[in-house]
């Protein structure tokens, strides 16, 4: 019966964490009931990236590639009709500086990856995010406030402080809320919070979570379904599906296909292909590190302390209810195991700062001070 648990702990673990089976690689090996080695050790191969036959979209230069370009600007026009599905009507716009420095020399310059300008004034920042963030609602307040408060007119009359409208997208490979993966699109206002009425209707934001898009083909309802599949999977498709067989979805393949390049684009793209990759590669090997580590740790401990209880109980009721407890808090410690070791591998193995961790551990910046105070009392 334990065995059977100590399984169920391990599997609840991959669901918990996400671990996908094509890239762990158990360090330690299980032991069984006995306390005797139940199973070799595993190895199952690291996924090795594939410079498609298209490029991938939610890389930095992919990404600017196709929605940032002046030549290209229908594609972006296009996209945020879609968005917006009716609630704006874009005919053209305006790509501007997308870096914005503060008033004061020691504010932050904050750098965006599209900053455009309709033909009406509506404002429009569109961001890529590939790595979470622990406090990317933030960040996305700051960024469309730094550029609302740059539209405040000098002077004093009655029009300083009218605004034009601002609105922040946001494309996300993560998920805002790990605990809910049900929503993949998020539209954002302020509202009158009694009546549930716009409050008011000049900014907004809109968050596409990708990571949490699950839809076939043939689930595809919307335009916007369409944009969200594209995006992510075009860099792994060999051909245009059926079911985006359109002008526009046309237009994106044939100036997505590698081979349409330039020489210089194509090494511009293959470097931007393999930098954040070998990134997203050390994040993913801390994680699995620092995952198996606490895994063993706690579901082990909390285990034994579960049998424990229920064996003095001395019924079957009570074992039962003493291993389901014994489960629930070797998962805990396992999993807080597990972010511990996680820290340590990102700041020992990788250098990275404390905000680094926290984002790539998607734990409290607190935590990880914590962890590293603990290791500088060790040395």
């Amino acid at each position: 019966m334990k065995k059977e648990l100590y399984q169920e702990a391990m599997e609840a673990f991959e669901r918990l964490f996400r671990i996908s089976p094509e890239w762990v690689e158990t360090k330690n090996t299980l032991k069984d009931a006995s306390g005797q080695s139940g199973q070799e050790e595993k190895r199952f191969p690291v996924n090795i990236p594939r410079i498609g036959r298209y490029i991938d979209p939610l890389t930095d230069w992919g990404f600017r590639h196709l929605f940032g370009q002046e030549a290209y600007k229908d594609i972006l026009i296009e996209f945020l009709n879609d968005l917006f599905q009716g609630e704006k009507q874009i005919r053209d716009l305006s790509y501007v500086n997308n870096e914005l420095d503060g008033d004061l020399k020691e504010d932050r310059r904050i750098v965006f990856d599209l900053h455009c300008v309709a033909e009406n004034g509506e404002i429009f920042i569109v961001e890529m995010q590939r790595i979470r963030q622990e406090h990317f609602k933030d960040r996305a307040l700051f960024y469309a406030s730094r550029v609302i408060q740059r539209q405040l007119k000098k002077g004093s009359g009655p029009d300083r402080y009218k605004l034009p409208e601002v609105y922040l997208i946001a494309i996300l490979e993560f998920p805002m809320n790990p605990g809910n993966r049900e929503r993949y699109f998020h539209d954002v206002a302020l509202i009158e919070k009694h009546s549930g009425e716009i409050f008011y209707n000049k900014l907004g934001f809109k968050f596409l979570e990708i990571a949490n898009f699950a839809k076939t083909g043939d689930q595809l309802e919307t335009n916007m379904d369409k944009w969200l599949y594209l995006l992510k999977h075009m860099g792994d498709l060999d051909r245009i599906p059926y079911f985006l067989d359109n002008r526009i979805f046309r237009r994106i393949f044939q100036l997505s296909e590698v081979a349409n390049l330039n020489k210089e684009e194509q090494m511009h793209y293959e470097d931007r292909f393999m930098i954040e990759w070998d990134r997203e590669a050390v994040l993913e090997w801390a994680k699995k590190e620092g995952l198996m580590l606490g895994m063993e740790q706690g579901l082990e401990q909390g285990l034994e302390q579960g049998l424990e209880q229920g064996l003095e109980q001395g019924l079957e009721q009570g074992l039962e209810q003493g291993l389901e407890q014994g489960l629930e808090q070797g998962l805990e410690q396992g999993k807080t195991s597990a972010q511990k070791a996680m820290i340590r591998n990102l700041i020992s193995g990788f250098g990275f700062t404390d905000e680094q961790a926290a984002n790539a551990a998607s734990v409290s910046i607190d935590f990880v001070r914590q962890i590293r105070l603990e290791m500088n009392q060790e040395s």
